[in-house]
């Protein structure tokens, strides 16, 4: 990525999902709303760009990496991560490449699910980038479980590192959000 990166410093990394469109950098800076309506290189542009919450740190193991983008209807950026919803979806394309600057990393997708904007609804989805002891992650994996759309079967705990991928969904609500929570390949798994 060092010649990416040379393009813009705010880049912190690339996510991929194989056989999808999803293949994008990924930014961080302190004013995240830039990129909403910015690209990679800058640009105004309505597709904004993929980034990380400005808790994560993407450099240190980290509990919880969240990463958003526009849902768009041409299905650029994460407009097509809602295809999730269907289980033989999931099943052909369950594998997560995050690629830092200092590592490459893959996850499995273990949950999706439809939530809402927690700054709106308090029932909202919370996201805790930064999960630092067991009871709370327990919590949220629970929550996790309790509004997954269909069960996938891989198995999650505390000490996992994950990767949630979220996107703006109106079909439930005014404020909705489509999330996919995927958990780090183990040393020495094999993912079917």
């Amino acid at each position: 990525l060092k010649e990416i990166y040379e393009l813009n410093q705010d880049l912190v990394g690339w996510i991929t999902i194989p056989d999808t469109v999803i293949d994008y950098p990924v930014v961080q800076c302190e004013d995240s709303d830039f990129y909403l309506s910015h690209d990679f290189y800058g640009e105004e542009n309505v597709n904004g760009q993929i980034i990380l919450d400005t808790l994560c740190d993407p450099y240190t193991p980290s509990y919880n990496l969240v990463i958003s983008g526009h849902h768009m209807n041409s299905g650029a950026m994460f407009g097509r991560l809602l295809k999730f919803s269907s289980q033989n979806y999931w099943e052909a394309h369950k594998i997560v490449e995050f690629d830092t600057l200092m590592a490459r990393k893959q996850y499995v997708i273990f949950a999706v699910f439809y939530s809402a904007d927690y700054d709106e609804d308090e029932e909202g989805f919370r996201y805790n980038a930064d999960i630092q002891y067991k009871l709370d992650a327990d919590q949220w994996l629970e929550e996790i479980r309790e509004n997954q759309i269909y069960d996938t079967g891989i198995d999650v705990g505390f000490g996992d590192e994950f990767i949630t991928l979220t996107t703006c969904d109106r079909s439930r609500r005014r404020n909705g959000r489509f999330v996919a929570v995927a958990r780090r390949i183990r040393e020495g798994e094999k993912i079917e």
